[in-house]
């Protein structure tokens, strides 16, 4: 997501880096990085928890709760979850805008969400989000919907070599113009930096998945189940992002 307007010219970028991950049984992928760019200033977080200010760390503690200041911004830490595996991340850009980052630090899976109240976002935005004016996911063209072919609208939307790289790890496979990786072995696996998530999961069933995604509904639920099975993770299903679990 970009806007050039944001704080009268100021400008933000949030960029996310997913991983591939092939299991005996299953491949899927997931957000295992993101970082938001406010003027010069780069934030990035990591799938272990970890948070860099400007490709320093760590901008807080590793493993307590607390505050800081990012780029004139206040940025919140908290730790939820029955374990407290979840760390989330409240980056407030105004009285009612917010980035939300959550990271599950078991699983290693991120979560990205613009929380607004009263407030949008600026009318030029763009992204893999869509724009505030509309329901539609357009391309980078700004004219073709693309809100039914979701592979076509990721890969409109992957960084380009002429576009700022956010991350620290500038050269992480694969770059533009390599596209997105769709099959297993089109591309050595040696970037995928969280490999014990296939080292430790265990075998959950549809059963025991459903009883733990109770409280999601309507296609998020599918969602739980699917990543909790996937993942070998019970406590997935606590993230707000499937509707279920601890609210917070």
């Amino acid at each position: 997501m970009k806007s050039k307007t944001f704080e009268s010219g100021l400008g933000l970028r949030v960029h996310i880096r997913t991983t591939r991950v092939d299991k005996q049984r299953m491949s899927f992928s997931y957000i295992s990085g993101t970082t938001v760019q406010l003027g010069a200033d780069i934030l990035e977080v990591q799938d272990d928890g970890s948070i860099l200010m400007n490709g320093n760390y760590p901008l807080l503690h590793e493993s307590e709760e607390g505050s800081g200041d990012f780029a004139g911004h206040a940025i919140t830490k908290t730790l939820k979850g029955k374990r407290k595996h979840i760390i989330v991340y409240d980056l407030s850009l105004d009285t009612d805008m917010s980035i939300e980052v959550r990271v599950n630090t078991r699983s290693g899976m991120i979560y990205v969400d613009f929380l607004l109240g009263s407030s949008s976002f600026p009318s030029d935005s763009v992204g893999l989000l869509g724009s505030p004016l509309h329901d539609k996911l357009l391309s980078r063209d700004g004219t073709t919907d693309l809100s039914s072919a979701p592979n076509s609208h990721g890969e409109q939307w992957q960084v380009h070599s002429n576009e700022p790289k956010l991350f620290k790890d500038m050269n992480r496979s694969p770059q533009h113009p390599l596209g997105c990786i769709y099959e297993a072995g089109q591309q050595e696996a040696t970037y995928l930096r969280r490999r014990h998530l296939m080292d430790y999961v265990t075998e959950i069933t549809v059963e025991a998945a459903e009883e733990a995604c109770a409280r999601a509904t309507g296609v998020k639920k599918q969602f739980c189940i699917d990543d909790v099975i996937a993942t070998g993770d019970f406590e997935l299903a606590e993230d707000r992002f499937y509707g279920g679990g601890e609210k917070f």
